[in-house]
Formats: C-alpha cells, sequence, structure tokens
C-alpha cells in the first residue's frame, strides 16, 4: 500500500464523525377506558396539589403528555401497547351504532399518538363491535395507526378484513421517519397480540386469530411466533431501510423477555397485558424492554439515543406518576363530561345514573390470585342472592373467574355507579350494551363437581381463569391432593356433601364467562365437555338470559346492604 493511500484510509477512519440520533418516546399501556383515573370517581377534583387519591385520569394524562411533547428538543414520539378499549362505562359509547363518538380513539387523536396495537379486550364487543369502532375511527380521521403484525384472518369474508392492510387502519407494521439537524432516522413499529392474550380472548374473537396461538387447540405457540418475527423483521428492514424497529407487545412477562431473547433484531419492546410497572427499563442483550403499569396511572418516558448499532436509554427518570401534583386539560376535560353525558342516556333503563352514590365501604376486600378470596365470594354471592329475588327456579351456584373480578373494595371510600361498573366492566350484550347479562343453565352434579376442577386446574396455567364461586359452594385445595379425584377437600353445596347433591344443578354465570364453555372441550384436551340443559335435563341450544346486568344485580346488593 501506497503512502497516499494509507493516509487517506488513515483520514477516513478517524475523521468521519460517529453516527449519533436522539429523540424521546412515551408509551402507555393497559389504558382501559379509564378516563376518570382509577378512582373511587368520586374522589377526584380538578384542582392540582389539593391531595385528592385518584392515580390517572386522562385529563391529566393528556397534560402531561402535552407538556412533555412542547418542551422536548429533539424529536418525539407517542406510542400505546394495546387494551386502550374496555374496563369503564366509557367503553359503552364507541361499538354502539347508534352514537356518534369514540372516546378512546378520539383521544389518541387529541394527543397524536403514533401507534397502538389490538389487546384482547380491543374483542370485548366482538367482531361486529370492533367493525363498528373502526368504521368510526375512520369517519373521524384519527391519524394513529393500530399495528397488529401477527394478525391472521380464519374467514376471508370477515367484517373487519376491509380495515385491515398496508395502508388502512390496521396495518401489519408502519414507518416513522424522523428528521433532527439534516440527520435522519427511519423507524419501524410492529404490533404484536401474545399468547396469553390470544388465550383469554379466546371468546371473543371469531374470524380472527393471531401467530402464536393456535385457537382450534387453545394452545400457545411462542416459537412459532418468534420464527415468524425473525423472517419478518429482516425482510422489512430490507425492503424500507429501517434503522430502528420497536415492537408494541399486548403481552408480559415471561412472553417480553422470551421475544427479546430469541428476535435481538427488536431494538425496544413496549410490553402490556400484565399491568406492570417496569420502574426501570430492562435491558436483554442489546434490546430494550419497557412496561408502564395499567389505567394512565403512570406515562413511560425514554430519552433514546442510536448510536448506528444499538439504542441507548439517557435518562433515569423513566416512569412518570399521573396523580394529584398534575393540572388537567381543559380540553379533555370537556368531552369527559360530554361522554357521560351519552353514557347517562345507556344507563336510565338501570334506574341508575353514572354519579349515582351506592355505598361506603366498611371493609377492604382485595383482589387475590387465589380462589376463595372474600372479594370473589362477595361479587358472586351478591349477584345470586340479587337475581333470585326475581328468577323464576333459584340459581344454585353462581361463578365467574377472578380476571373478570377488575377492582378492590377499599375501606371508607365513597363508591358511585361507575366504580361499581369497574369491578365487574367486562363483555357486552347482544345489543352492544355495556356489561355482560346473566346466564343460567342445569348442569349434572358430576359436571359441577368437573367444573370446579378444571378451573382450578386452569387457575395454575392462567390466574385470570382462578375461579370465584358464590357461597353456596364451599371447599378447599389440597395441597398433596390429584386434580378431579381428591384435589378438593370438604366439597359442599349449600351446606350438603357431594353425595347429598342434586342429580341437575341450577348454574348462573355471564354471558362473557358462557361463551367459553364450548371452549372446554379444546381447552382440557377432549377430556371434559359442559353441556347445557333446562331443568327436566333436555339439552339446550344456548343458556337461558336473564334481562339482568352483572353489576347492576352487584350495585342494589351494595346498596341494599350498606345503607350509608
Amino acid at each position: 500500500m501506497n503512502k497516499t493511500v494509507f493516509f487517506s484510509l488513515f483520514f477516513l477512519l478517524f475523521s468521519t464523525k460517529a453516527f449519533s440520533f436522539e429523540f424521546k418516546l412515551f408509551h402507555t399501556n393497559d389504558l382501559h377506558s379509564y378516563f376518570e383515573g382509577s378512582g373511587p370517581d368520586m374522589s377526584f377534583t380538578q384542582k392540582a396539589g389539593d391531595g385528592d387519591i385518584v392515580k390517572g385520569h386522562y385529563a391529566r394524562l393528556a397534560y402531561k403528555i402535552k407538556e412533555e411533547r412542547g418542551k422536548s428538543l429533539v424529536p418525539t414520539m407517542l406510542v400505546d401497547a394495546g387494551d386502550f378499549f374496555a374496563g369503564t362505562l366509557f367503553h359503552a359509547l364507541a361499538p354502539n351504532k347508534k352514537v356518534n363518538v369514540f372516546p378512546e380513539a378520539e383521544f389518541f387523536k387529541l394527543l397524536n399518538y403514533d401507534a397502538t396495537t389490538l389487546g384482547n379486550h380491543e374483542f370485548d364487543a366482538r367482531d361486529n363491535g370492533l367493525s363498528v369502532m373502526l368504521d368510526k375511527w375512520k369517519k373521524s380521521e384519527v391519524p394513529t395507526s393500530i399495528v397488529s403484525t401477527n394478525l391472521i384472518f380464519h374467514n376471508k369474508d370477515s367484517v373487519v378484513k376491509k380495515h385491515v392492510g398496508k395502508n388502512k387502519i390496521i396495518k401489519p407494521y408502519m414507518v416513522r421517519e424522523l428528521n433532527h439537524k439534516g440527520e435522519k432516522l427511519r423507524v419501524g413499529i410492529i404490533g404484536l397480540l401474545g399468547p396469553d392474550g390470544a388465550l383469554v380472548s379466546l371468546g371473543t374473537r371469531k374470524d380472527i386469530g393471531f401467530i402464536g396461538f393456535v385457537d382450534q387447540e387453545s394452545s400457545k405457540d411462542i416459537d412459532s411466533l418468534t420464527r415468524f418475527l425473525k423472517t419478518y423483521i429482516k425482510k422489512i428492514k430490507k425492503d424500507e431501510k429501517l434503522d430502528v424497529v420497536i415492537g408494541l407487545l399486548h403481552g408480559g412477562h415471561p412472553e417480553d423477555t422470551t421475544i427479546l431473547e430469541e428476535v435481538p433484531e427488536i431494538n425496544l419492546l413496549i410490553a402490556g397485558h400484565t399491568h406492570t410497572v417496569y420502574t426501570k427499563p430492562i435491558i436483554i442483550g442489546n434490546s430494550v424492554l419497557v412496561q408502564a403499569g395499567c389505567f394512565g396511572r403512570y406515562l413511560g418516558k425514554l430519552a433514546l439515543k442510536w448510536d448506528g448499532a444499538k439504542l441507548n436509554v439517557i435518562n433515569k427518570d423513566t416512569i412518570h406518576d399521573i396523580d394529584d401534583s398534575i393540572p388537567v386539560d381543559i380540553e379533555m376535560t370537556e368531552a369527559i363530561n360530554s361522554y357521560k353525558m351519552e353514557i347517562d342516556r345507556f344507563l336510565a333503563e338501570t334506574g341508575f345514573s353514572y354519579d349515582s352514590f351506592i355505598f361506603t365501604a366498611k371493609e377492604s376486600l382485595i383482589r387475590k390470585k387465589e380462589s376463595s378470596n372474600e372479594l370473589g365470594v362477595l361479587v358472586t354471592s351478591a349477584v345470586r342472592e340479587e337475581l333470585n329475588k326475581t328468577a323464576r327456579d333459584p340459581v344454585e351456584v353462581y361463578f365467574t373467574s377472578l380476571g373478570l373480578i377488575r377492582k378492590n373494595i377499599i375501606k371508607d371510600h365513597r363508591y358511585q355507579l361507575s366504580d361499581i361498573f369497574k369491578i365487574m366492566a367486562i363483555g357486552f350484550d347482544e345489543e352492544q350494551k355495556p356489561g355482560p347479562k346473566v346466564v343460567s343453565f342445569y348442569l349434572s352434579k358430576s359436571e359441577v363437581f368437573d367444573l370446579i376442577n378444571f378451573m382450578e386446574v386452569y387457575g395454575m396455567i392462567s390466574h385470570k381463569f382462578t375461579p370465584a364461586f358464590s357461597n353456596s359452594v364451599s371447599y378447599h385445595n389440597r395441597w398433596w391432593g390429584i386434580p378431579f379425584i381428591n384435589k378438593l377437600g370438604d366439597l359442599k353445596l349449600n351446606g350438603k356433601s357431594y353425595s347429598e347433591w342434586p342429580e341437575l344443578i341450577h348454574v348462573g354465570t355471564s354471558q362473557f364467562v358462557a361463551a367459553y364453555l364450548p371452549k372446554v372441550q379444546s381447552m382440557s384436551y377432549g377430556l371434559l365437555e359442559f353441556i347445557p340443559k333446562d331443568k327436566n335435563g333436555r339439552v339446550l341450544d344456548n343458556p337461558f338470559i336473564h334481562q339482568n346486568k352483572e353489576y347492576v344485580l352487584l350495585a342494589k346488593y351494595l346498596k341494599s346492604q350498606y345503607k350509608n
């Protein structure tokens, strides 16, 4: 090599400025339509710093996002990791054709979110409800993309399909190009529903499936998801000339860590679903993993620097509490008040309004991951007792899963109807009105025995299926016992041992839970089947539908029991 070539290479090597691009990314997940925060709703005040106990609230969250983006000296992004829908009375509006508003989408539009993804609760209003929501999304010209990379169709004629495609509302991926000081950074965003999210939406999804979960077998297959992602990301990075890939995963631990371990091509993964606060970013290889709790109680904030090979987090305060210290955004406050007026029209037939006072709690009842906890027993027993006041044939057993009992009851807090709805918020009736109706049917005594055992066993696989039974059922779990044989100790129904049970037992639950009964056969690998019957033992095509909503029955019970 001659001297000229050597010095030219030397100069090129040491004089070229290293590539560095800084930007900020803000993130939320599991907002669940919690526009007024995690409550109790009566405790909220608009004034900042006066000590109210409400955490979250979209008016505060909006203020904080606007403030942070407004003072940033570098480009910013704002994303969400799914389950933006379903959890409060505000979600009554979006899937209903008779109402023009879609509050959750309007929130995204107001704050100019770049992207969100589909969580399991986006399917709560089923395929038809989701289609109505997407029609409104399009009509309102919401700029936010719904990114769903592992979505597949079981039915090519799905009502949702018209909204899915590269240039549609639901995209397989999106690209955002950031520009700053003459430099540019091409960022690709993918969106994923994890296997557990696919499992717990199995009863509400019909035409749509997700790579990573086999609907026909009700089984998780995360290996197929990671294999797909490695190939897919390699392709879009090449096709779109991407520098950075960000994933929005509606799935938490261990799915999030598994994906990053197997797919290091994802530079940053925003997780959700488990409602966990990762107080500090988790570093897996060269990838970054974060999650920001739930219900808008936190805003994730990342100051990022891309050095050409790795995405580095350069700030320490990566989680902001959204609490009483933050002022409210006036525009969002006015929108919330208008939504509440619409909600009261839905509630007129129940005899309640959004802010109807129900009771003051005399004790705390906390959601726990084991069966037979006091909150689960209270809720199911309350629904059963109120239902039996009008039912022609008394329901002997009422059950649900603890995953559907969404909120704790805290001593000395004052609760209004909107708070009671949050406790049993999941599901819609056949008219797309919020809250599932109660259904009932008869099962044989052996089927009831198997039902209790199945829910106990499946609750170990996913705690969302942990059972909650009315106080008419009692038992304890033997740690040494064998499921379906001797796992349940001292099992009784209305104080009677199994040998004294009637041959047919009247069972009640919600429409949402009942939708899973036909899935049990595949979930139990063909070992179990629950066949709803009438009181004469004849097989029913569908369970009997009562005109009662779970949350209304619970509110009536609490109001009558706790006269304040």
